[in-house]
């Protein structure tokens, strides 16, 4: 009699492989202290989702997913230059159809959701939040991101002090 079973070596090798793998990916997910996410930011704004539109796409290392692209009604200019009185923004995950993907790393935004978004171009040229999710900032009506422990006053602070002004709209 034959069974399908692997020999136990092999399973504690492949376990301690995929044990080894979360370590590295949640370790290369630090979080990065504000200031410093703000001057590596190329663009910092402040406003309303206005309207997403999830759709299949294809990333600047070639992977397909699912992307959302946010267009948001600035209100606020706080780092960089902004054509116009809205941007849109690509965040991975989204839904299409039946088919969901989610990012852990990455939030979900909706219309009316206030947001803060710290602002990158990736190779593509497409605008991106910088650093992932750490540039998203889902503002609650006291205007702070619960999740991330961090108040737009503080994101202006940061912006200020690396920028040395602020720009309303």
């Amino acid at each position: 009699m034959t069974t399908n079973v692997l020999p136990r070596n092999v399973m504690l090798t492949v376990g301690a492989m995929l044990a080894a793998t979360v370590t590295i990916q949640s370790a290369s997910r630090r979080e990065v202290p504000l200031e410093e996410r703000v001057r590596g930011a190329e663009r910092i704004v402040a406003g309303h989702v206005m309207m997403v539109r999830s759709e299949f796409a294809t990333n600047e290392f070639g992977d397909r997913l699912i992307v959302t692209r946010a267009r948001v009604v600035v209100s606020e200019v706080l780092k960089g230059q902004v054509p116009g009185s809205t941007v849109e923004v690509n965040i991975e995950g989204g839904t299409v159809g039946e088919v969901t993907l989610h990012v852990s790393d990455m939030p979900e935004v909706r219309p009316g959701d206030r947001v803060a978004l710290l602002l990158s171009q990736n190779r593509l040229g497409q605008t991106v939040p910088h650093l992932r999710g750490q540039g998203v900032f889902k503002l609650d009506r006291n205007g702070r991101d619960e999740e991330q422990h961090i108040a737009l006053d503080e994101i202006r602070a940061a912006a200020r002090s690396a920028r040395g002004g602020l720009h309303q709209r």
